[in-house]
């Protein structure tokens, strides 16, 4: 038995015979129109600070380059974090603290690790993301999960019973404490190579990783939906046979809880559909992982 829920269904199609995702509908306008939008004095001044022409220098540039879709993921989640809740409304960072923000967490370090991980794996690819630093329940990611996927042709997957045995602060991976508005991270593209296995062998490994990189994280189930807000405001087309690779995430770091006579963990993906899926895994059955890196919550 596999709690895992894929969906086999036909994805819908334009009248070209196109496919086309219910998760590109209902996008939220974030005022996001372009790079220059974005004050880049902190991004430039640490940049400044790394060799010119050097790996480094190049990797620094294609993160400052991902900026804009970044801020733009970043709006999103706090726009659907705002849906439907009056009294406890999000205020977006402005854009002068999202890049400020951002120079603090591009250390030279952090950039050092990134550019390991990228010749390690030459096909690997980085993608940066800016969760909002608040701690969401699990009735809320469900809400806004619901909204992700409005009139998407099936009905989204939430494994409720077992995300309500998370904390706020679990689910969310954040640290609202540490007075900043945005928690950076950079979210591999690919799977990490060497990460398959159970939950338990995936956990040894990840500490033994952490040993070279003290940056690798597992994802929160938080990050894991900024993460999709992320790719649609690249221009990703939400379905088709790899969605679900690229956005699987099996969240070791949350402890296995018993359902249905079998113990699981979170586990959040794409399906082939377009359709969101927020549902289990099987921590005894072997899986691939994928990690990202940030600094400690």
């Amino acid at each position: 038995m596999n709690p895992e829920n894929n969906g086999v269904e036909k994805p819908a199609e334009q009248s070209d015979g196109r496919m086309t995702s219910p998760a590109l509908e209902n996008v939220p306008d974030v005022g996001v129109r372009g790079p220059g939008l974005l004050s880049i004095a902190g991004l430039v001044a640490v940049e400044a600070t790394l060799e010119t022409g050097s790996r480094n220098s190049e990797v620094m540039k294609s993160i400052i380059e991902l900026r804009t879709p970044s801020l733009a993921g970043y709006r999103a989640t706090i726009d659907y974090l705002n849906r439907g809740h009056k009294k406890h409304h999000l205020g977006a960072a402005e854009a002068h603290q999202f890049s400020d923000e951002l120079a603090d967490f591009l250390t030279e370090d952090i950039i050092a690790k990134a550019l390991t991980e990228i010749e390690a794996d030459p096909k690997q690819s980085i993608i940066l993301l800016a969760t909002p630093n608040v701690a969401v329940g699990a009735g809320s990611i469900r809400d806004n999960v619901t909204k992700f996927a409005k009139n998407a042709i099936y009905e989204p997957i939430f494994h409720y019973p077992l995300y309500t045995q998370y904390s706020a602060n679990k689910l969310s991976g954040t640290n609202p404490k540490n007075g900043k508005a945005i928690q950076f991270s950079l979210m591999f593209g690919k799977f990490t190579e060497g990460m398959t296995g159970t939950v338990e062998e995936q956990r040894a490994k990840l500490i033994e990783l952490q040993i070279a990189n003290p940056y690798l994280r597992p994802p929160s189930v938080l990050e894991a939906f900024t993460y999709w807000c992320t790719l649609r405001a690249l221009g990703e087309q939400l379905v088709g046979e790899e969605i679900r690779d690229k956005t699987y995430i099996r969240h070791i770091n949350l402890k296995e809880k018993e359902i249905a006579a079998e113990n699981v963990v979170p586990a959040t993906y794409i399906d082939i559909n377009g359709g969101t899926n927020m549902g289990s895994s099987l921590a005894s059955e072997p899986n691939n992982a994928r990690l990202l890196m940030r600094l400690a919550a």
